[in-house]
C-alpha cells in the first residue's frame, strides 16, 4: 500500500483480457472449491436433518468467523508483507487498481451484515414452508448464487468484451454481455436440476426461472462488490414471495 500502483502501466505490457483471466484463476478457482464445499457439507445436512434455521445454517456455522475476520481485514488494510497479501491477494482483482482492497473490504463488511439480515428473513421462510423442502429453499438461495456469480466472472473473463459500464469500487468498472448470458444459464441449469430432482410441480419451475433472472439483474446492476449481498438477499425474499402465495 505504500508503493504507487498504476493501472495504465500494466496495461502497457499486458492485454486487459489476460489480466482479467489471471484475476478469474485465482479468485474463482478458491471461491467455487470452498463454496462448492460448504454448500454441498450443508445441502446434505439440511436433506437428511431439516432445520428451521436452514436459511442461515451456512451463515451460523460462521457467525464468529466473520466478525474476527472484518477485525483483521481492517487491521491489515494499510500493511505490506505475507499476511496482508495472504488476506487480500485471493480476492483482489488486479483490475481494480489501487481500490482493490476497499472492494474486497466492502465484500467482507456486507457479508458480516448479511448473517443478520437472514436470520429474520430464514425464520419467515421456515414458518411456511415444510421441512421436506427446507433443502430445496437452501438450495435455490445459495446454490444459485454460487453458480450465477461464479460463472459470470468465468464468461465474462474467456469470452466477454467488458463494454457494459457499471458502478462499482474499481479503477475499471465494466461487465459484459457474455458473462451475464453465463450467469443466467447457470443458475437457471441448476435451479432446475434441483427441482426437477425433487419431483416439484411446474409452479416451483416458474420460481426457478424467476430466481434465475434474478440473479442476472442483480449481479448485474448491483454495484461491484455488492451483488453477493443483493443477489442471495433477494433470493430470499423471492422465495418467502413464493412461499405466501402458495398459502
Amino acid at each position: 500500500m505504500t508503493q504507487p500502483f498504476e493501472l495504465p502501466e500494466l496495461l502497457e505490457r499486458y492485454s486487459e483480457r489476460r489480466i482479467r483471466i489471471v484475476d478469474m484463476i485465482g479468485r474463482r478457482g478458491r471461491f467455487i472449491t470452498l463454496a462448492s464445499a460448504a454448500f454441498f457439507y450443508l445441502y446434505a445436512r439440511v436433506q437428511s436433518e431439516p432445520s428451521p434455521a436452514f436459511a442461515t445454517l451456512f451463515l451460523q456455522d460462521n457467525l464468529l468467523d466473520a466478525v474476527v475476520t472484518s477485525w483483521v481485514f481492517l487491521g491489515f488494510y494499510y500493511q505490506n508483507g505475507f499476511l496482508a497479501a495472504a488476506f487480500y491477494g485471493p480476492q483482489s482483482r488486479v483490475m481494480d487498481g489501487v481500490l482493490a482492497r476497499a472492494n474486497c473490504l466492502l465484500i467482507t463488511t456486507l457479508w458480516t451484515l448479511f448473517k443478520f439480515i437472514m436470520v429474520p428473513i430464514g425464520a419467515a421462510l421456515a414458518a411456511i414452508f415444510p421441512p421436506a423442502e427446507f433443502a430445496v429453499l437452501f438450495a435455490l438461495i445459495w446454490g444459485s448464487y454460487i453458480a450465477a456469480d461464479a460463472l459470470a466472472e468465468i464468461g465474462g473473463s474467456l469470452f466477454g468484451r467488458q463494454s457494459i459500464r457499471v458502478w462499482g469500487v474499481g479503477d475499471v468498472n465494466r461487465k459484459s454481455l457474455a458473462g451475464t448470458l453465463c450467469g443466467f444459464a447457470g443458475s437457471l441449469v441448476f435451479c432446475l436440476v434441483i427441482v426437477l430432482a425433487h419431483g416439484l410441480p411446474a409452479s416451483w419451475i416458474a420460481m426457478a426461472v424467476t430466481i434465475s433472472i434474478s440473479n442476472t439483474l442483480l449481479e448485474l446492476f448491483s454495484p461491484r462488490g455488492t451483488d453477493d449481498f443483493t443477489m442471495a438477499t433477494g433470493n430470499a425474499l423471492l422465495c418467502w414471495g413464493f412461499g405466501l402465495l402458495l398459502v
